[in-house]
């Protein structure tokens, strides 16, 4: 049953722009919740995480709930979260508003150069790590589309750029033109 969900969810994750992934407060991401989220990093869409039941949560502030999340799901840090209850009705309008602002997250265009400054100042800041000798430079960047957002980057060898240093990119981008979600 669980891998037909997943298959399932995963189906409906490829057709999506925006994906609302809706935890339940008192239990926390489960392992499913957990592969569900990877898939949405994996196929690169926008997302929301949502937090029901809030109101029947006594234990915990929604900052330590966060951070606990935060620590939980590291791989989603990028991603806002909202605390709603269904039953209550307490902030459902933020969620809606969370899902548009990151529609809107998804389809931004960032100026060339822009983007090439924030790339130079994040090379500036943090070297890449040598490769079989050399370092990973970049030449030029360009954003080469929306929904999900990419970038083109214009490099010296693409096999030097290592994956910590790309999610170390991305995070700048992410930083410098406050795009989440």
């Amino acid at each position: 049953v669980e891998r037909f969900s997943v298959f399932r969810a995963e189906q409906s994750i490829e057709r999506a722009d925006v994906v609302v992934l809706v935890l339940d407060a008192g239990q926390g991401p489960t392992a499913h919740d957990k592969t569900i989220a990877d898939l949405v990093v994996r196929h690169r869409k926008g997302c929301l995480i949502v937090v029901n039941k809030w109101d029947l949560m006594t234990v915990a502030t929604q900052r330590e709930y966060r951070d606990a999340l935060g620590r939980t799901l590291p791989f989603l840090d990028w991603v806002p979260v909202v605390f709603v209850s269904a039953r209550s009705g307490y902030n459902i309008r933020q969620s809606v508003l969370g899902i548009d602002r990151v529609a809107g997250h998804i389809q931004t265009r960032f100026p060339t150069p822009a983007l090439n400054r924030v790339l130079i100042e994040a090379h500036d800041r943090v070297a890449p790590p040598f490769v079989d000798g050399k370092r990973f430079k970049i030449y030029y960047a360009t954003q080469i589309g929306t929904a999900p957002l990419r970038i083109g980057l214009f490099v010296n060898a693409p096999k030097r750029l290592v994956p910590q240093y790309r999610q170390y990119l991305i995070g700048a981008i992410r930083k410098a033109f406050d795009v989440e979600g």
